[in-house]
């Protein structure tokens, strides 16, 4: 007999005590929740981000340029949410300890395999949301996540793995189609380049990992096509 609820949790993660059965007895509870999510925190119980709105050009923009004026202005565009205390409806949630119903999967399929890495947790709570069901982020189940073990991505300053770009512009092109995936790109790009540009012109050194720029205009649509 096939299972009913499925938990996914990352290899970098260590579940604190009652993090599976908060989220068993929620979707229990509440029968239209198709997927639910973890709060995720570092070892001495500080939060990480875990909960999200679904991308968009302004967040794409907010994004890019990271200047405080700007992201204040666009605050109610921005990817990142408040970490809250109790359960919310983001948009979508982090793939490092989610868990999801059977019907979830049988209505919309798997997790893409296309997606080596990052993304796929986006598109999958997109599908379902579209399919009717909806997406929770349960704080009360917390999990500890070691970030960056499992990719490399945060630990470091270091280059960005080529499967983050290409994992970027297959969700654009399969959630929002040509013309948002270009639009997507020109604003990171052009986002991207201001921001350069203005820690040049202030002074202040290049935060961003090594090539960034680069590789963005190397893994866009414009340079790669529309193939997802």
């Amino acid at each position: 007999r096939p299972a009913e609820l499925y938990f996914l949790l990352n290899p970098d993660t260590v579940a604190r005590p009652g993090a599976v059965g908060v989220l068993a007895r929620f979707l229990r509870s509440h029968p239209r929740a198709g997927i639910a999510g973890s709060r995720l925190e570092y070892p001495d119980g500080r939060p990480q981000p875990a909960a999200f709105r679904a991308p968009g050009l302004l967040a794409e923009l907010e994004n890019a340029l990271s200047l405080r004026p700007v992201s204040r202005v666009l605050r109610s565009a921005s990817v990142l949410l408040p970490q809250p205390v109790n359960p919310i409806r983001p948009d979508w949630v982090s793939g490092a300890a989610m868990m999801v119903r059977r019907e979830v999967f049988e209505r919309v399929g798997l997790l893409d395999e296309r997606y080596f890495m990052y993304f796929e947790e986006l598109d999958l709570c997109e599908r379902a949301g579209r399919a009717g069901f909806e997406v929770w982020h349960v704080p009360e189940s917390r999990v500890v996540h070691l970030i960056g073990q499992a990719s490399g991505i945060g630990r470091e300053r270091r280059r960005r793995p080529a499967y983050w770009f290409e994992s970027r512009r297959r969700y654009w092109v399969k959630n929002h189609g040509v013309a948002g995936a270009a639009a997507a790109d020109a604003v990171r790009i052009a986002g991207t380049a201001l921001h350069r540009a203005g820690l040049k012109v202030r002074g202040r050194p290049n935060w961003m990992p090594p090539g960034f720029l680069r590789d963005l205009v190397r893994h866009s649509v414009f340079v790669r096509g529309f193939r997802t």
